[in-house]
């Protein structure tokens, strides 16, 4: 099939060591990306893994940095696409968002990696993907409750929603799950 990403590749020396030495054996890997060399995007049944290594790293010369991100921690999905490739960007309380022209920053900060041309395609599935585990963390876990009692206009939230889709900040997916829960009672 000629629309058929690949969410799986092989990992390779200080990526694979980081990988093998901080990701247990009873995680799903559902995306194992390497998207440049020195750079490594995984996402399990838990959480979403950036491995970096080499001189523009903060794993230095000799050794890979891995930051975890859980899920249910994560605030937003930045994922920009440029002529060449682009960057995603995962933000939790605390890091720093960056902005596109920070590209030198962006490939050093432990919460983003750049790609190139050949993973176009395969990072907005990627990021869709962790969109929908962040909403399906936050209902499971409640937290989509613990927002203040107003009840807002269900026209109101509907539309609002519908916008957000046609911006690309929510997939059908993320749009059938959120609408489903304005809906009930």
């Amino acid at each position: 099939m000629a629309n058929e990403v690949k969410l799986h590749e092989k990992l390779t020396g200080k990526i694979l060591q980081a990988f093998n030495d901080n990701v247990p054996g009873d995680e799903r890997i559902d995306v194992m990306l390497q998207p440049l060399p020195g750079q490594a995007l995984v996402v399990t049944d838990k959480r979403v893994i950036i491995i970096k290594s080499g001189f523009g790293s903060t794993g230095g010369a000799f050794g890979a940095s891995l930051k975890s991100f859980q899920f249910e921690h994560i605030t937003s999905v930045d994922l920009r696409v440029s002529l060449l490739g682009g960057h995603i960007q995962i933000t939790v309380p605390g890091s720093r968002e960056l902005s596109s022209t920070e590209s030198i920053q962006m490939a050093q900060s432990e919460n983003a990696l750049t790609f190139s041309t050949p993973h176009k395609a395969v990072m907005p599935v990627v990021a869709s993907m962790i969109r929908e585990r962040i909403n399906t963390s936050r209902i499971v876990s409640g937290q989509q409750d613990t927002e203040p009692v107003l009840q807002p206009n269900i026209g109101d939230e509907l539309q609002r929603l519908v916008d957000m889709v046609q911006q690309g900040f929510l997939t059908r997916d993320e749009f059938e799950i959120a609408k489903k829960k304005i809906l009930e009672p």
